[in-house]
């Protein structure tokens, strides 16, 4: 079982001396977290219990394996080695991080309902009177000042917007409606970029013919590709490629991918994306992601994301189509 774990034939390592590990590291990099373990419980008799820790794994990315080190002893209290016994744990703690996450979102929606009506209705006051005045105003310094509170407070109400949508419960499909994308998504790239379009940056579409409608309505599928387009935009400083595809899976799924060649996320952010208000950008709300992921999730999708540094990044989107029955998966 440790042997498939770490994709490791036991013919590869048996009769091996743990310092092996060492002196052919990239043959065995996934074995490399076992040699300072096996190290303290041989040499100095230390005993480890439901420790855990963080590896590459052996097809790259990130692995939890939870593990127990002990010395052994012959009859006589002879020293003849030392075992360590490990599982991989990795899908428990990223359910546990999910369920985390559903908590947080629901006192969150919690909050937003009892405190954000009552903050939209002065907020849009503000933002129109101070459109009004900053078109009045003829002094530039005044105009300034009007046109500073214009912003934060049309920041403001984008976060109280958000904030709303996360204290909706989550609506049936049915009642949501349904959208073919092959024809929903090139309207919807051609709106975004009628607004946000660079030259430098050229965006592709690659839809598979007669793809079967998802269950999502067309202005969760327009959040979706708004923000999604936004992020890879941003990505993209010095310009590149945005590339939009969806092909049906034929497991009752569309799959729907948006793909940029721009910076990548940092890996340290990268668990991060997700998370409400969480943002790297300057005078980003951070819940654009969180959103999305939402929307998906309560359709009984999913969504994940791939990043390289200076390779681009990628977000599988897992539709669910009309006509086959999805709980949500939040």
């Amino acid at each position: 079982e440790a042997g498939e774990i770490l994709k490791i034939e036991p013919k590869e390592v048996i009769g091996l001396n743990y310092r092996d590990l060492v002196k052919e590291r990239e043959k065995f990099r996934s074995l490399s977290f076992l040699q300072p373990i096996l190290r303290l419980s041989l040499e100095e008799e230390r005993t480890f219990r439901r420790h855990e820790i963080v590896i590459e794994g052996p097809e790259g990315g990130r692995m939890v394996l939870n593990y127990n080190a002990f010395p052994m002893h012959r009859a006589r209290g002879e020293k003849m080695g030392a075992a360590l016994v490990f599982m991989d744990v990795t899908s428990v703690k990223e359910m546990e991080a999910r369920l985390r996450q559903q908590e947080h979102l629901s006192i969150l929606g919690q909050m937003a309902a009892k405190i954000a009506h009552e903050v939209k209705n002065p907020l849009f006051a503000i933002i129109g009177l101070a459109e009004e005045l900053e078109e009045e105003e003829q002094d530039p310094e005044r105009k300034a000042l009007l046109s500073m509170i214009r912003q934060e407070a049309t920041l403001s109400n984008q976060w109280i917007s958000g904030m709303l949508t996360f204290s909706r419960s989550p609506v049936s499909p049915r009642e949501e409606g349904w959208v073919y994308l092959e024809k929903e998504l090139p309207a919807l790239v051609a709106d975004f970029l009628r607004v946000n379009a660079k030259d430098d940056v050229k965006v592709v579409q690659d839809l598979e013919d007669g793809l079967p409608p998802v269950m999502l309505s067309r202005d969760n599928i327009r959040h979706i590709i708004f923000n999604l387009m936004e992020n890879a935009m941003h990505a993209l400083p010095d310009g590149g490629v945005i590339t939009i595809r969806a092909h049906d899976r034929g497991d009752g799924f569309v799959e729907m991918r948006v793909e940029d060649t721009g910076t990548g996320i940092p890996p340290e952010v990268l668990p991060s994306v997700f998370q409400p208000f969480f943002s790297t950008k300057d005078g980003g709300t951070g819940l654009g992601l969180s959103i999305v992921q939402k929307i998906v999730l309560d359709s009984g999708g999913d969504v994940e994301v791939f990043s390289q540094h200076n390779m681009g990044t990628t977000f599988i989107l897992k539709l669910p189509v009309r006509g086959v029955s999805h709980e949500p998966t939040g």
